[in-house]
């Protein structure tokens, strides 16, 4: 029953283990790392990322509209005005005496650094960043343990604000189950509704632990003219699947 699951967002003994163990067999270097952002939207998330220096980056949509719109922003101009930016960032590190700001990713010396001016979209030169249609409840057409991160970002609470929410929330979180490395899986979900309501969703797969995060908001608690004072809340539940090991106390 939800009841006796939702206990398990509580034990942060138990969870913050399974994090440290899901830690040490994830991707050492960010851009070995294999993100998939859910229900991307118009959101710069995928961006952010990329400055980062994550380079395996796929948005899903299931708005068409909304993908074209993303394509056409983030096209070869953007990756070619990002390399030039990270270039100039590190050469001023470098100069300053201080790391590169990407140093997996990017070799600041002389003639290796400035070969990098041909900008390779999609190889190994270069930042991957897609944007494809695909609706997570019906599925999307990638083998299992396709990533190692998951975001999902509202899209869960938008899912259960639709006709057969409930089954389609469910078909999410298992699609995203399956599409998640055994090894060190995280899956991310931002939504609005508290642990108790949400708790019922995470108990039909085998996640090994699962961490609920009450975050901070700047709206939270505002007075707006002509309203009373509402507290506004979000929290981030993280889940993780990891391949289960005889010495695990489950």
């Amino acid at each position: 029953p939800a009841e006796d699951y939702s206990s398990m967002l509580n034990e942060n003994d138990r969870n913050e283990r399974h994090r440290n163990d899901v830690k040490g067999s994830f991707p050492k270097q960010r851009k070995d790392v294999r993100i998939l952002h859910l229900g991307c939207g118009n959101s710069e998330v995928g961006a952010h990322l990329l400055r980062r220096g994550y380079n395996n980056i796929v948005n899903v949509d299931n708005s068409a509209v909304l993908i074209e719109k993303m394509k056409e922003k983030y096209n070869h101009d953007f990756f070619a005005g990002l390399h030039t930016c990270i270039q100039r960032e590190n050469l001023l590190r470098y100069s300053l005496g201080l790391k590169p700001k990407l140093a997996n990713e990017i070799n600041i010396l002389s003639t290796e650094f400035e070969a990098r001016d041909d900008i390779n979209v999609g190889g190994e030169t270069y930042p991957n960043m897609t944007f494809e249609l695909g609706d997570i409840a019906k599925g999307l057409n990638y083998p299992d343990e396709s990533f190692d991160l998951i975001i999902c970002k509202k899209t869960l609470d938008i899912i259960l604000c639709g006709a057969s929410s409930v089954f389609d929330a469910r078909k999410m979180i298992r699609e995203c189950f399956r599409l998640l490395s055994k090894k060190h899986g995280v899956l991310i979900i931002l939504s609005s509704a508290k642990p108790e309501d949400r708790a019922v969703f995470f108990e039909q797969d085998d996640w090994t632990g699962v961490m609920n995060i009450k975050l901070p908001s700047k709206d939270d608690g505002v007075e707006r003219k002509g309203h009373e004072k509402k507290k506004v809340e979000s929290y981030a539940y993280v889940l993780y699947k990891q391949q289960q090991r005889s010495h695990m106390e489950m």
